[in-house]
């Protein structure tokens, strides 16, 4: 059985057609993978940040000390963090507890220092403050804070 030169060539193209057809959807289907794989890895990426990012505030938490000493001698403290000795006006005690310090003339970085002294404690709360502008300098605040030991 002898094929003719038009039903080899129609069977050459068929075969030649076919595997263009496969190389195509292979090309496809690599394609989808290689991208499927980087959305994976992408995905594996932002996880392991969030994990990283919940271990690291999960130790700072337990980097904290605690404040063994009356909370009237935090002021002391306080008066140390960006020389703020000349700058508390009054120091109150509310309660046993409770200790509201008034301190005039503050900029922003003596205001976050005081903040982040205050949290580096896990026993002392900052329970109320406000912070009003000062009058003879609109880049210094007046801050009023109401700090709480707990036991």
């Amino acid at each position: 059985m002898r094929l003719n030169i038009k039903e080899n060539d129609i069977i050459i193209g068929s075969l030649v057609l076919a595997l263009l057809i496969f190389f195509i959807f292979n090309a496809l289907v690599n394609s989808s993978i290689d991208s499927t794989k980087s959305e994976i890895k992408a995905k594996v990426n932002k996880h392991q940040k969030v994990v990283n990012l919940y271990k690291k505030i999960k130790s700072n938490k337990t980097d904290k000390k605690k404040f063994n000493k009356e909370i009237m001698m935090f002021v002391q403290i306080i008066q140390k963090v960006d020389n703020l000795k000349n700058k508390i006006v009054s120091v109150n005690m509310l309660d046993s507890e409770n200790l509201k310090i008034t301190i005039s003339s503050i900029n922003l970085k003596q205001l976050v220092d005081i903040f982040k002294t205050t949290e580096s404690y896990n026993n002392i709360k900052i329970v109320r403050f406000t912070l009003k502008r000062n009058f003879s300098n609109s880049n210094l605040a007046n801050l009023n804070i109401v700090i709480r030991k707990s036991l």
